[in-house]
C-alpha cells in the first residue's frame, strides 16, 4: 500500500476514531467522580496530543507542521486560554446577572431540556458569529482579533491562538447564554448562523495562502503581539514594539 494512500486512510479513520475514543475517556472520568471542568480539561489535552502527534506522522501539509519556537509560541497562548477560563466565567455571570433583570421569571427554564440546550448552543453561537464577524469589520475589534489570522500554516495548536481580550469576548458569551436559560456551559460549533447571514465561504482544496493581507504589519515577538492593539497605528514609535517586522 503506497504511502499516500495510506495516509489517506489514516486521516479519514482519525477524526471519528478521535470523536468516539475522547467521548469514551470523558465518561469513564465521569463515573469515577472527576470534576467536569477537569474531565473536559483532560479530554482536550488529550485530543490535541493525539491530533499533534497524527500531523507528524501523517500531516496532510510538511510545510503546515510549525518549528519548535513557533510551536512553544502557541503553549503560551495555550496556557494563557487555561488561566483566563475563572475570568470568563466571572465575565458571562455578570453578563447573565444583568440580562436576566429583563426576562421575565423562570423564562426558558421551563422549556424541556433539550430545547434548553438547542437554545443554549444557537443563541450562544450567534452571539458570537456577531463578535466574530463585528472584529473583521471594524479595524479597532480587529486588532484584538488579528492574531488569530496572523500564523502562515494551520496545525493543531494555534487554534487557540488568540489575544486575551478577544478570548475573554468568547467566553463571556460562552457562559452568558447557557447561564441565562439555566444550563451550564456549551462550546459554539455550528456553521448555520453563517448560512443564515450569508457569509458561509467553504472553497475546495487547499488555501492559496494563510495569514494577514499581504505588506499588512504585524509583530513576531510574544510580548509584541499582545500590545499589539495599543499601538497598532505607531509600530516604528513604540519601543515596547520596537522589533515588530513588517
Amino acid at each position: 500500500m503506497s504511502g499516500s494512500v495510506s495516509s489517506g486512510i489514516v486521516a479519514r479513520a482519525a477524526y471519528p476514531a478521535i470523536v468516539v475514543s475522547s467521548v469514551v475517556v470523558a465518561d469513564v472520568l465521569r463515573v469515577r467522580g472527576v470534576s467536569p471542568g477537569l474531565v473536559v480539561t483532560v479530554t482536550f489535552l488529550l485530543v490535541l496530543a493525539a491530533v499533534g502527534l497524527l500531523e507528524r506522522m501523517a500531516p496532510r501539509d510538511r510545510a503546515w507542521n510549525p518549528p519548535w519556537s513557533e510551536a512553544r509560541q502557541d503553549g503560551v497562548y495555550l496556557a494563557l486560554a487555561a488561566l483566563l477560563q475563572p475570568v470568563g466565567r466571572l465575565l458571562g455571570h455578570a453578563l447573565a446577572a444583568s440580562a436576566a433583570l429583563a426576562l421575565p421569571n423562570e423564562g426558558p427554564t421551563r422549556l424541556p431540556l433539550a430545547i434548553q440546550v438547542v437554545l443554549a448552543v444557537t443563541l450562544a453561537d450567534l452571539g458570537k458569529y456577531w463578535l466574530h464577524r463585528l472584529a473583521h469589520e471594524h479595524p479597532w475589534l480587529f486588532r484584538f482579533h488579528a492574531e488569530h489570522h496572523a500564523p502562515t500554516r494551520m496545525y493543531s495548536l494555534n487554534g487557540v491562538r488568540l489575544h486575551p481580550v478577544n478570548l475573554l469576548w468568547n467566553l463571556g458569551i460562552d457562559a452568558a447564554v447557557p447561564l441565562l436559560l439555566g444550563l451550564v456551559n456549551y462550546g459554539s460549533t455550528l456553521v448555520v448562523w453563517d448560512v443564515v447571514f450569508g457569509t458561509r465561504r467553504l472553497p475546495a482544496g487547499n488555501p492559496r495562502a494563510l495569514g494577514l493581507a499581504e505588506g499588512a504589519a504585524h509583530p513576531s515577538e510574544l510580548r509584541a503581539q499582545l500590545l499589539f492593539p495599543l499601538c497598532h497605528d505607531r509600530l516604528d514609535r513604540c519601543s515596547l514594539l520596537c522589533r515588530a517586522r513588517r
